[in-house]
Protein backbone atom coordinates (compact mmCIF):
# COMPACT_ATOMS: atom_id res chain seq x y z
CA UNK A 1 0.00 0.00 0.00
CA UNK A 2 1.56 3.24 -1.44
CA UNK A 3 1.88 5.93 1.77
CA UNK A 4 -0.65 8.34 3.23
CA UNK A 5 0.80 11.71 1.62
CA UNK A 6 -2.34 13.42 3.38
CA UNK A 7 -1.14 16.55 5.39
CA UNK A 8 -2.55 16.12 8.86
CA UNK A 9 -4.58 18.66 10.74
CA UNK A 10 -2.94 21.34 12.65
CA UNK A 11 -5.09 21.32 15.39
CA UNK A 12 -7.31 18.88 16.36
CA UNK A 13 -11.00 19.35 15.78
CA UNK A 14 -11.59 19.45 19.84
CA UNK A 15 -9.38 23.06 19.92
CA UNK A 16 -11.47 24.50 16.63
CA UNK A 17 -15.06 23.26 19.03
CA UNK A 18 -13.92 26.18 21.87
CA UNK A 19 -13.62 28.95 19.48
CA UNK A 20 -15.75 31.60 18.03
CA UNK A 21 -17.46 30.36 14.80
CA UNK A 22 -16.39 33.05 12.76
CA UNK A 23 -12.32 32.88 13.54
CA UNK A 24 -13.03 29.58 13.26
CA UNK A 25 -14.30 29.41 9.44
CA UNK A 26 -11.72 31.91 9.00
CA UNK A 27 -9.22 29.71 10.41
CA UNK A 28 -10.04 26.28 8.75
CA UNK A 29 -9.39 28.55 5.72
CA UNK A 30 -6.18 29.09 6.30
CA UNK A 31 -5.76 25.20 7.73
CA UNK A 32 -6.88 24.61 4.19
CA UNK A 33 -3.93 27.03 2.51
CA UNK A 34 -1.35 25.36 4.63
CA UNK A 35 -2.31 21.88 3.51
CA UNK A 36 -2.42 23.29 -0.37
CA UNK A 37 1.15 24.78 0.01
CA UNK A 38 2.13 21.04 1.76
CA UNK A 39 1.20 19.49 -0.92
CA UNK A 40 2.16 22.25 -3.82
CA UNK A 41 -1.02 22.22 -5.61
CA UNK A 42 -1.63 26.03 -5.48
CA UNK A 43 0.09 29.37 -6.10
CA UNK A 44 2.03 30.12 -3.45
CA UNK A 45 1.96 33.83 -3.49
CA UNK A 46 -1.35 33.52 -3.39
CA UNK A 47 -1.58 31.60 -0.70
CA UNK A 48 0.55 33.76 1.02
CA UNK A 49 -1.51 36.77 0.57
CA UNK A 50 -4.43 35.06 2.10
CA UNK A 51 -2.50 34.19 4.99
CA UNK A 52 -0.92 37.73 5.23
CA UNK A 53 -4.98 38.90 5.15
CA UNK A 54 -5.76 36.60 7.67
CA UNK A 55 -2.50 37.65 10.24
CA UNK A 56 -3.73 41.61 10.07
CA UNK A 57 -6.80 40.82 10.96
CA UNK A 58 -6.77 38.00 13.36
CA UNK A 59 -3.98 36.01 16.11
CA UNK A 60 -2.91 33.32 14.73
CA UNK A 61 -2.10 30.02 16.96
CA UNK A 62 1.34 29.24 18.06
CA UNK A 63 0.92 25.89 15.91
CA UNK A 64 0.29 27.67 12.81
CA UNK A 65 3.49 29.71 13.37
CA UNK A 66 5.49 26.86 13.96
CA UNK A 67 4.05 25.69 10.34
CA UNK A 68 4.88 28.62 8.57
CA UNK A 69 8.48 28.81 9.78
CA UNK A 70 9.14 24.96 9.22
CA UNK A 71 7.58 25.97 5.45
CA UNK A 72 10.47 28.96 5.25
CA UNK A 73 13.36 26.43 6.61
CA UNK A 74 12.15 23.75 3.63
CA UNK A 75 14.19 23.86 0.40
CA UNK A 76 11.58 21.61 -0.92
CA UNK A 77 8.99 24.93 -1.14
CA UNK A 78 11.18 27.47 -2.25
CA UNK A 79 8.87 30.03 -0.05
CA UNK A 80 11.31 31.76 1.95
CA UNK A 81 10.79 35.30 0.58
CA UNK A 82 7.02 34.66 1.12
CA UNK A 83 7.68 33.87 4.66
CA UNK A 84 9.74 36.63 5.57
CA UNK A 85 6.93 39.08 4.01
CA UNK A 86 4.55 37.41 6.82
CA UNK A 87 7.24 36.84 9.63
CA UNK A 88 6.96 40.83 10.76
CA UNK A 89 3.63 40.40 13.19
CA UNK A 90 4.95 37.42 14.64
CA UNK A 91 6.20 38.84 18.26
CA UNK A 92 3.11 41.34 18.05
CA UNK A 93 1.17 38.31 18.05
CA UNK A 94 2.81 36.71 20.93
CA UNK A 95 4.90 34.10 19.53
CA UNK A 96 8.51 34.63 20.48
CA UNK A 97 10.13 31.31 19.54
CA UNK A 98 13.82 31.86 17.58
CA UNK A 99 14.23 30.96 13.92
CA UNK A 100 17.37 31.59 12.08
CA UNK A 101 16.65 32.52 7.95
CA UNK A 102 20.16 33.55 6.86
CA UNK A 103 19.77 37.43 6.99
CA UNK A 104 16.46 37.25 8.51
CA UNK A 105 16.51 36.27 12.61
CA UNK A 106 13.57 36.21 14.97
CA UNK A 107 14.79 35.75 18.34
CA UNK A 108 12.96 35.81 22.11
CA UNK A 109 17.29 36.93 22.93
CA UNK A 110 15.54 40.51 23.84
CA UNK A 111 13.08 39.36 25.72
CA UNK A 112 12.61 38.28 29.20
CA UNK A 113 11.25 34.68 28.79
CA UNK A 114 12.08 32.84 31.96
CA UNK A 115 12.35 29.38 30.01
CA UNK A 116 13.60 30.49 26.59
CA UNK A 117 16.61 28.75 25.46
CA UNK A 118 20.11 29.81 26.09
CA UNK A 119 22.20 32.32 24.10
CA UNK A 120 26.20 32.96 24.95
CA UNK A 121 25.63 36.21 26.22
CA UNK A 122 24.73 37.95 29.19
CA UNK A 123 25.53 41.13 30.93
CA UNK A 124 24.59 42.27 34.22
CA UNK A 125 20.40 43.00 33.01
CA UNK A 126 19.85 40.03 32.39
CA UNK A 127 20.94 38.40 36.08
CA UNK A 128 18.09 40.46 37.33
CA UNK A 129 15.00 38.40 36.22
CA UNK A 130 14.23 34.73 36.86
CA UNK A 131 15.35 32.09 34.29
CA UNK A 132 15.78 28.68 33.27
CA UNK A 133 19.80 29.28 32.66
CA UNK A 134 20.51 32.08 35.48
CA UNK A 135 23.85 29.82 36.96
CA UNK A 136 25.15 29.49 33.59
CA UNK A 137 24.85 33.55 32.78
CA UNK A 138 26.49 34.38 36.12
CA UNK A 139 29.57 32.37 34.76
CA UNK A 140 29.67 33.65 31.66
CA UNK A 141 28.86 37.33 33.18
CA UNK A 142 31.79 36.69 35.39
CA UNK A 143 34.36 34.95 32.89
CA UNK A 144 34.37 37.63 30.55
CA UNK A 145 32.62 40.52 31.49
CA UNK A 146 33.74 40.91 35.60
CA UNK A 147 35.55 39.30 37.94
CA UNK A 148 33.64 40.67 40.75
CA UNK A 149 30.22 41.28 40.60
CA UNK A 150 28.38 43.62 43.59
CA UNK A 151 27.12 41.85 46.35
CA UNK A 152 23.77 43.85 45.57
CA UNK A 153 23.85 42.04 42.04
CA UNK A 154 24.75 38.32 43.98
CA UNK A 155 21.57 38.97 46.21
CA UNK A 156 19.36 39.80 43.60
CA UNK A 157 20.63 36.77 41.79
CA UNK A 158 20.06 34.28 44.43
CA UNK A 159 16.73 35.83 45.44
CA UNK A 160 15.40 35.39 41.21
CA UNK A 161 16.94 31.72 41.64
CA UNK A 162 14.38 30.91 44.30
CA UNK A 163 11.71 32.81 42.71
CA UNK A 164 12.67 30.98 39.41
CA UNK A 165 11.18 27.42 41.08
CA UNK A 166 8.24 29.41 42.94
CA UNK A 167 6.99 29.97 38.98
CA UNK A 168 8.12 26.31 37.80
CA UNK A 169 6.06 24.63 41.27
CA UNK A 170 2.72 26.78 40.00
CA UNK A 171 2.87 26.34 36.59
CA UNK A 172 0.18 24.17 36.33
CA UNK A 173 -2.02 26.67 38.05
CA UNK A 174 -2.61 29.30 35.73
CA UNK A 175 -4.28 32.10 38.21
CA UNK A 176 -1.26 31.19 41.16
CA UNK A 177 1.57 31.48 38.01
CA UNK A 178 0.20 35.14 37.47
CA UNK A 179 0.74 36.08 41.30
CA UNK A 180 4.11 34.92 41.31
CA UNK A 181 5.05 36.61 38.42
CA UNK A 182 3.84 40.06 40.06
CA UNK A 183 6.33 39.31 42.82
CA UNK A 184 9.32 39.78 40.24
CA UNK A 185 7.74 44.12 40.03
CA UNK A 186 9.33 44.19 36.49
CA UNK A 187 6.72 45.37 34.08
CA UNK A 188 8.61 44.13 31.06
CA UNK A 189 9.36 40.23 32.54
CA UNK A 190 5.72 40.15 33.36
CA UNK A 191 4.16 40.83 29.87
CA UNK A 192 6.80 39.12 27.83
CA UNK A 193 6.32 35.88 29.46
CA UNK A 194 2.50 36.61 30.05
CA UNK A 195 2.27 36.79 26.35
CA UNK A 196 3.96 33.93 25.44
CA UNK A 197 2.04 31.62 27.62
CA UNK A 198 -0.92 33.32 25.37
CA UNK A 199 0.72 32.56 22.44
CA UNK A 200 0.71 28.81 22.98
CA UNK A 201 -3.49 28.84 23.84
CA UNK A 202 -5.54 31.48 22.58
CA UNK A 203 -8.40 29.99 24.46
CA UNK A 204 -6.95 30.35 27.94
CA UNK A 205 -9.64 32.93 28.81
CA UNK A 206 -8.55 33.08 31.88
CA UNK A 207 -5.18 34.26 31.39
CA UNK A 208 -6.46 36.83 28.97
CA UNK A 209 -8.85 38.25 31.78
CA UNK A 210 -6.18 38.42 34.43
CA UNK A 211 -3.91 40.50 32.05
CA UNK A 212 -6.24 42.52 30.50
CA UNK A 213 -6.84 43.67 33.74
CA UNK A 214 -3.02 44.24 34.74
CA UNK A 215 -2.73 46.61 31.88
CA UNK A 216 -6.31 48.72 32.79
CA UNK A 217 -4.21 48.85 36.45
CA UNK A 218 -0.84 49.61 34.72
CA UNK A 219 -2.29 52.37 32.38
CA UNK A 220 0.32 50.81 29.92
CA UNK A 221 -1.07 49.73 27.06
CA UNK A 222 -4.15 50.29 25.06
CA UNK A 223 -6.67 47.57 25.71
Amino acid sequence: MPPDNTPTMILPATFYDMLDPEYREKLLQVENIFKLVEKEENNIEECFNLIAEFIFQFMMPKQFWDKLFEFGRDVRFHILCHVKKVFAPSIYQFYCKKYDFEDLLISDIQRKIYDSDYHLYADAEDLLYPQKYLGKKLEYYEKYYASYIPKSVIRTFEKMKGLYCKIKAVEENGEEWFKVLMEIEDEEFIEDNVEDRIGSDLTNKKLWKLYIEYLKDSNKKQV
